[in-house]
């Protein structure tokens, strides 16, 4: 009976710590999928500050086309009433009309710079989570050897037990006169 028990403590160890192993590789391969996830995301951030400082020299660049012709048809305009555009008052509207573009175009430019480096900080907090889910995922591997080498460890030394007192009371009973072929 009690080599029946030992086997039965053996193989329930190995058993738990094969459970316990696989239970641990599935969170870890969950995890390593969470980091490719992540990594996808980050590089899809980054093609978004891509676009954004792309969007934003574009719309500069209408932006400051549109200035360049209104500066000139303002000057048409003064030109046609017989004003002086290359002096006074005339120069100063066209002059003003410029500035105003720029910093126009300047703002639009921040503007897009600004969504572009929140996209890329948002890439950065995604390389983390992919390296953290990385870390996570080898942790929970290793977790599941531990537990498949302790249950190993449990099942053999069952099975030692067991032989052990199977061993003792098969030399308490020679000891005693005992003699199992009658």
């Amino acid at each position: 009976m009690q080599v029946f028990s030992a086997v039965t403590g053996f193989i329930g160890a190995q058993q738990e710590g094969a459970q316990q192993q696989k239970q641990a590789e599935y969170q870890a391969a969950i995890q390593r999928n969470n980091a490719i996830i992540a990594n996808q995301n980050a590089n899809v951030a980054l093609d978004y500050a891509k676009d954004a400082r792309l969007r934003g020299d574009m719309e500069a660049e209408q932006f400051s086309g549109k200035v360049r012709q209104l500066e000139g048809q303002q000057k048409a305009v003064l030109a046609a009433n017989g004003v002086q555009v290359g002096a006074g008052t005339a120069l100063d509207i066209t002059a003003e009309t410029k500035q105003i573009g720029q910093l126009d175009a300047l703002t639009i430019r921040s503007n897009s710079e600004r969504e572009a480096l929140g996209f890329e900080n948002q890439a950065v907090n995604f390389q983390a989570q992919s390296q953290n889910q990385a870390a996570s995922a080898n942790l929970s591997s290793f977790a599941g050897a531990n537990a498949a080498s302790a249950a190993n460890g449990r099942a053999f030394s069952s099975l030692l037990s067991g032989a052990g007192s199977v061993a003792g009371k098969w030399y308490n009973f020679n000891q005693a006169g005992g003699s199992v072929f009658g």
